[in-house]
């Protein structure tokens, strides 16, 4: 019997590959459904009838949050009728800014703002980057219940009307994203970031999990400090497509969300896998491999102990963060990079490290990435692969005759629950 050939996203492409003749595949991903039939259109009904529709009917000065790069937000979409709507209402042009929520990540260059926002939007708004270590940027509103000091951009709190622009995806340990996650973690300083990721360990603070989860509820005070008027989000499809629109208040968006996005990305799997064939899901979610992270963590809860990832990334941006590398590049074993978090404490890049060393205790990793080298890999602790098949065929050696094989062509978008234990 001849092999079999698969194919998942891989940069702005695909990367084809070949399984062995009598493994037992699986494919795991988010259940197909069709975008929207004019995404334009969605938008505007999402906004006519958002229960805070009147406060945009209001003359003053508007900041929109957007995310950045690394999310694939239709914005090109959503901010053409959304600033039409404040133009109706007598909001002028000059008093908007459009500010892009970068997190922790690098600041978006000028240049990129025509990807993000559209070429016309561009060129006839203000738009702006977010930059998390900027004191002169920040303002200081209070702190959360949970001891978080909330730092958030001062153009963003400072405005008369304050709008958070983004999408609702599976999150490793916030998880969900959305509602007041773009502006309480896009527009926030390091020590608000920090704080609220520091508990990403707890308990309840999981992939698909929102009720109960420590770090959602923290991010979800950000209405307590600071009055949101309208977050508009979206739910795409495999193909990135809008699929529904929901717009108004953040904790209602997410509660009315989160059922589409569950139905949509939770995938029941009969048994755990031996080996497990990840992607992101293709450029931007596997720009790099801070990025990449997060569909390694999902493929984890799909592979037996002691079984395998092999995770797909083109990572056309390298690791994405210093301190992570250097992190895991001074550890000798992942072990000792979860002992040194554990013994130091949170920081962001550090808490990277973490993430995957936690990962490469549950399952050898190989690496498929053209943008890492593979001496790169090495000192993060993967085991580089020219190709998929390559790795497989290292996975697989002296595997069982017909191995479960589990592949993940847009992992970061899925959550997977096993319905049976581990096979040992």
């Amino acid at each position: 019997m001849p092999a079999t050939n698969y194919a998942v996203k891989y940069g702005p492409d695909s990367l084809e590959f070949a399984v062995p003749a009598g493994a037992d595949v699986t494919v795991i991903e988010p259940r197909a459904v069709a975008g929207a039939a004019d995404p334009a259109l969605a938008v505007a009904q999402a906004l006519d009838d958002a229960p805070a529709h009147g406060r945009l009917a209001q003359p003053g000065t508007t900041a929109i949050a957007i995310s950045d790069a690394t999310r694939p937000v239709p914005n090109d979409v959503i901010l053409p009728p959304l600033l039409a709507r404040l133009r109706a209402g007598g909001v002028r042009q000059a008093d908007v800014t459009i500010i892009v929520g970068t997190g922790n990540h690098r600041p978006a260059a000028p240049a990129e703002f025509p990807g993000l926002v559209g070429a016309d939007v561009a060129r006839r708004y203000r738009v702006v980057s977010h930059v998390y270590d900027d004191p002169a940027q920040l303002v200081r509103l209070g702190v959360t219940t949970r001891g978080t000091p909330v730092e958030i951009n001062r153009a963003f709190a400072a405005a008369d009307t304050r709008i958070i622009v983004g999408m609702i995806d599976p999150h490793q340990f916030v998880g969900y994203t959305g509602g007041c996650k773009g502006a309480f973690i896009g527009l926030a300083g390091g020590a608000t970031i920090t704080a609220n990721h520091s508990m990403l360990s707890e308990p309840g603070a999981r992939l698909g999990v929102w009720a109960g989860n420590p770090v959602r509820a923290d991010i979800d005070e950000l209405t307590d400090l600071l009055p949101i008027d309208l977050v508009v989000n979206v739910v795409l499809n495999t193909e990135n497509e809008m699929v529904r629109v929901f717009a108004g208040d953040p904790h209602e968006v997410l509660a009315a969300a989160v059922p589409l996005v569950r139905d949509v990305c939770e995938t029941a799997v009969p048994r755990p896998m031996d080996v497990v064939i990840a992607s992101p899901g293709g450029y931007p979610k596997d720009l790099n491999l801070y990025q990449a992270q997060k569909a390694l963590a999902h493929a984890c809860e799909l592979v037996r102990p002691g079984g395998s990832v092999i995770l797909a990334a083109e990572c056309r941006e390298g690791a994405g963060d210093d301190l992570y590398e250097s992190y895991m590049a001074a550890a000798a074993s992942p072990q000792d990079v979860v002992e040194r978090f554990r013994r130091e404490g949170f920081r962001m890049g550090a808490h990277k490290a973490y993430l995957f060393a936690r990962s490469l205790l549950q399952a050898r990793t190989y690496l498929v990435a053209g943008g890492i080298a593979p001496e790169q890999a090495r000192t993060l602790h993967l085991i580089p692969a020219p190709c998929v098949e390559d790795a497989l065929a290292a996975a697989l050696a002296g595997g069982p005759d017909r191995p479960r094989i589990g592949i993940m062509p847009r992992a970061s978008s899925t959550i997977p629950r096993i319905l049976t234990p581990a096979r040992v």
